[in-house]
């Protein structure tokens, strides 16, 4: 069982799961995924959300492993169970009730922490999104002293081969592959700006 961890469990399914060797769960407090760093593209308006996003459930079914939705907030270690809490909707209302469910593994994915370094106001004014303490952008940056416009240049290359990194641990090479021609050969004929 994963408690969050979509490569991870991706990965499990496609090794485990599709041989029937092992029972995969991953358990998510959001249906989709996004990858998060491109959420900066979201906020501009160049990408739509809901096209990037990846439903878990379809993920699922096309790695072999199950999704349940929802937030654990208990885990049981001698009864060896995870609790997912009740899910509710926009109202209030419980849609999905309490759940508990059996493991004998299990992987906790809690994330990472982001770095402020040090700079006043950033840790009340903002809403950190991290990769990773060893594998953001700002970490590798740092020790780089070229000049801002070669920065700059590093920085999107790092930011694209970490997205396709991801996508291929998502997806595999030829999809990733596919994906990325089509959208290089496409370009030229993409609009440049949106005016919705």
């Amino acid at each position: 069982m994963c408690a969050d961890g979509l490569e991870l469990a991706t990965k499990l399914g496609n090794q485990l799961g599709k041989q029937k060797r092992a029972n995969i769960t991953l358990i998510d407090a959001s249906p989709s995924h996004l990858w998060k760093p491109l959420l900066y593209e979201v906020a501009a308006g160049s990408l739509d959300s809901y096209a990037e996003r990846l439903e878990y459930l379809a993920q699922g079914h096309w790695n072999h492993f199950r999704f349940r939705l929802g937030r654990m907030d208990a885990l049981d270690r001698t009864q060896k169970t995870v609790s997912v809490a009740p899910t509710l909707d926009e109202g209030g209302i419980e849609i999905i009730p309490r759940r508990h469910f059996h493991y004998d593994t299990l992987v906790i994915s809690v994330g990472s922490i982001a770095n402020d370094f040090g700079i006043p106001g950033v840790a009340e004014h903002c809403i950190l999104i991290t990769l990773g303490q060893s594998s953001t952008v700002g970490n590798l940056m740092s020790s780089f002293s070229g000049g801002i416009i070669i920065e700059s240049l590093l920085a999107r290359f790092m930011y694209w081969s970490l997205h396709k990194m991801h996508q291929i641990a998502l997806h595999g090479w030829v999809k990733t592959l596919l994906s990325t021609y089509a959208h290089l050969i496409s370009s030229p004929t993409r609009a440049r700006v949106k005016l919705h």
